[in-house]
């Protein structure tokens, strides 16, 4: 197509389909290993979120709890601000507490095991990646239940978003990308 002298599009179009077509089969034969090979990658930003993003509050702290869908979860304070919101008073971990909804099905006990801040049904990615915290019960009325974890922030200067693991995790990693890049001259 760069030596193409011509003026025409109609004469240039089939150079033009005869590129895109070597760059589609290209894009075809690197796509699956690409994907395969970004599957550790995934597993380990989950991993490392699910372990330091949040951390379980106090005995007594309030916390807020929502549900999706909204849901009146039975023996918690609604919150006035928003009616899908409720708060709780952490339990000790020798006193758990157990939320119901108000058809009395059993949803989650509290303290949670893991400091991942929703409990939702069992999905198929969960084959994969799955919550620490177990799930809500195939038949449950309710989807997901989130809770108000408090986050950890490992800076203690810049914005809010840019004081947790992920700005620090993602900044390293595209310095480290680049340095192998350039130590092993790749183009």
């Amino acid at each position: 197509m760069a030596g193409y002298q011509g003026t025409e599009f109609g004469e240039m179009w089939p150079l033009a389909k005869e590129s895109l077509a070597a760059s589609g089969k290209h894009f075809v034969i690197v796509l699956v290993p690409a994907v395969l090979s970004s599957l550790p990658a995934l597993t380990l930003i989950v991993w490392v979120s699910n372990n330091f993003s949040y951390t379980l509050p106090d005995t007594g702290t309030a916390t807020t709890v929502q549900s999706t869908p909204e849901l009146s979860l039975s023996g918690l304070v609604a919150d006035s601000a928003q009616s899908d919101s409720y708060t709780l008073s952490w339990p000790a971990a020798d006193k758990p507490l157990t939320l119901y909804s108000v058809t009395n099905e059993p949803l989650v006990t509290l303290p949670l095991s893991a400091q991942v801040p929703v409990v939702h049904k069992r999905q198929w990615w969960n084959s994969l990646i799955g919550n620490p915290n177990g799930y809500l019960p195939a038949d449950a009325s309710v989807e997901e239940i989130f809770f108000s974890l408090p986050r950890i922030q490992y800076l203690s200067v810049g914005p809010s978003w840019a004081r947790t693991w992920e700005l620090s995790y993602f900044l390293l990693l595209i310095l480290c990308s680049l340095g192998i890049k350039v130590a092993f001259k790749i183009h």
